[in-house]
């Protein structure tokens, strides 16, 4: 790593592990790096092995290079740019407007009125969603659980590793943005 790079990496380590509540003795004990070793690398006085920065990274759930890519200010991706996917037969449109970091994803879902999307297939255990609606009504179907309608401006938090759908029960569009967080593997 060049100087600037073990710089970050220590700073994004630091963050990433205040972020999480862990401590210096909790970290070295998940990934088996020394407290003094870990606690020189945050202060950016060691440029650490590759083995030891992926163990780091792993125990914060994270990968080696966005704790050593620095970070930017301000990332914009214009209107035009965003990932869109349109369903011919019920005119749903996916938009997948970021990508924030490994395992996270922001996506907006457009349903024209008393439209479903297609079922999901269940995400990996531990993912979860939080939904929040920006326009009209939005209704979660999930297994067995009773169906939930979310009005505008309504969010909820919900588990992903079950199929689940979502329907505009109303007679006008609705709009839902939807943030899915998958854990690490």
């Amino acid at each position: 790593m060049t100087s600037g790079q073990v710089s970050q990496f220590g700073i994004a380590m630091r963050a990433r592990r205040a972020e999480a509540g862990i401590t210096l003795e909790q970290l070295a004990a998940a990934c088996g790096v020394s407290i003094g070793t870990l606690s020189r690398i945050e202060r950016s006085g060691l440029n650490t092995s590759l083995a030891n920065a992926i163990a780091i990274a792993t125990s914060l759930g994270t990968t080696v290079d966005a704790l050593v890519q620095a970070r930017q200010e301000v990332s914009v991706q214009r209107a035009g740019d965003a990932q869109t996917f349109t369903d011919q037969e019920t005119g749903v449109v996916r938009t997948l407007i970021a990508r924030p970091t490994a395992g996270a994803e922001l996506i907006r879902y457009t349903l024209p009125a008393r439209t479903s999307t297609a079922r999901f297939a269940p995400h990996r255990p531990g993912t979860t969603e939080i939904l929040h609606v920006t326009a009209g009504a939005v209704t979660i179907s999930s297994g067995s659980d009773e169906p939930i309608t979310l009005r505008t401006g309504d969010t909820a938090h919900m588990p992903a590793d079950r199929e689940h759908q979502l329907t505009n029960p109303a007679d006008e569009p609705s709009s839902v943005v939807i943030l899915i967080i998958r854990p690490a593997l």
